[in-house]
């Protein structure tokens, strides 16, 4: 049989051609059945072939060619897709982490009696200056500065029995 003896003498060819464009044993190895499976199906085309091997040399460069570019597609495809969900995770995450411990500042500081609450919200949430908020309130900065560290030691105090950590409630004061 005539294609059994092209199979034999042109498979170690196309199988090094394509192991050296691909790097990969599983890949080449397909590429040798789909390049004399094209070959197979194209069998009334080999007679006007002059050169059979310059032909099966372009065959298999075109058929890596499209193999890595349809593999590189797909992992640039892949990429995009992984990242987008990663951020979409990410972000999503992020934000009800920050949702849970906003909540649970906003329950601390409305638990501080009325005068510490609203020095800290007008030193924390407002951002004025001590100077400021004790003017405002008609209160000395000593009193707003002693009203401050008695607010904040409660948060902390308040984080802690919620298991958060008093850098990750430094981290939240900043960004609120």
């Amino acid at each position: 049989m005539a294609f059994g003896h092209l199979f034999e003498q042109y498979h170690p060819f196309v199988y090094a051609f394509s192991l050296r464009m691909t790097h990969s044993k599983e890949l080449a190895e397909e590429i040798v059945q789909e390049i004399f499976l094209k070959i197979w199906l194209d069998k009334e085309r080999l007679d006007g072939i002059d050169h059979f091997a310059a032909y099966l040399n372009r065959v298999v460069r075109n058929h890596c060619f499209n193999v890595l570019r349809k593999l590189a597609l797909e992992a640039k495809h892949m990429s995009k897709h992984l990242i987008s969900f990663n951020e979409i995770d990410c972000s999503t995450m992020e934000n009800l982490e920050y949702e849970d411990v906003k909540r649970m500042l906003d329950d601390a500081v409305e638990s501080l009696p009325m005068q510490q609450k609203r020095v800290y919200q007008l030193c924390h949430q407002e951002g004025l200056k001590y100077e400021e908020v004790a003017e405002r309130m008609n209160l000395s900065p000593q009193t707003v500065h002693a009203y401050m560290k008695e607010a904040l030691r409660k948060i902390r105090v308040h984080f802690q029995r919620h298991a958060i950590s008093y850098v990750t409630f430094l981290i939240i004061l900043i960004l609120v």
